[in-house]
């Protein structure tokens, strides 16, 4: 995590301000929601994903362009929300906690320990012990790349116990 001053300095520096509406977007894939929910640690109360992301944006002809955008710098002031980020520590300290869940989010590969996460060197194979694994993408509809219905997510979500009444910590 980069400090609240560097994480302000730089959400400052593209015109970011806590005011502002943040609409994060991608092809899709797990960088919109890491950087949405960096902004929500930060204190940024109005972050949204672009449902579809890119892909469903120009499946549906929108306009799109491949000019540089700048907004002016401004001021924002990062004030992190503690309550939803798990710091090394506290996963130690909450691991094999009946009430814990350790959501794995990443490929079937990489939760097998037969490939390596994000290019880490040295390679680190495996998952914490326990953990449950649903990949992301199962979050999406394959077709147009959009969450799937709320009720199919809450079943799916219950379905390997990542439940409201649960302490969830993702990775």
């Amino acid at each position: 995590m980069a400090s609240a001053e560097d994480f302000a300095r730089v959400a400052g520096s593209l015109g970011i301000g806590n005011d502002a509406t943040l609409v994060v977007y991608d092809a899709p894939s797990q960088m919109m929601g890491m950087v949405a929910w960096a902004f929500l640690y930060y204190g940024q109360h109005d972050v949204r994903l672009l449902d579809g992301g890119f892909h469903k944006w120009t499946q549906e002809g929108r306009p799109v362009s491949t000019k540089a955008t700048s907004y002016p710098q401004t001021v924002f002031r990062a004030q992190p929300v503690e309550a939803i980020y798990c710091s090394l520590s506290q996963a130690k300290s909450s691991h094999g906690r009946p009430q814990t869940v350790f959501w794995d989010t990443r490929s079937q590969a990489e939760y097998q320990g037969t490939a390596a996460a994000g290019g880490q060197s040295p390679p680190r194979l495996g998952r914490i012990p326990g953990a449950v694994h649903l990949e992301w993408v199962e979050l999406l509809d394959p077709a147009t790349k959009t969450l799937k219905p709320a009720a199919e997510l809450h079943a799916l979500l219950e379905s390997r116990g990542i439940t409201p009444d649960r302490e969830i910590a993702t990775y």
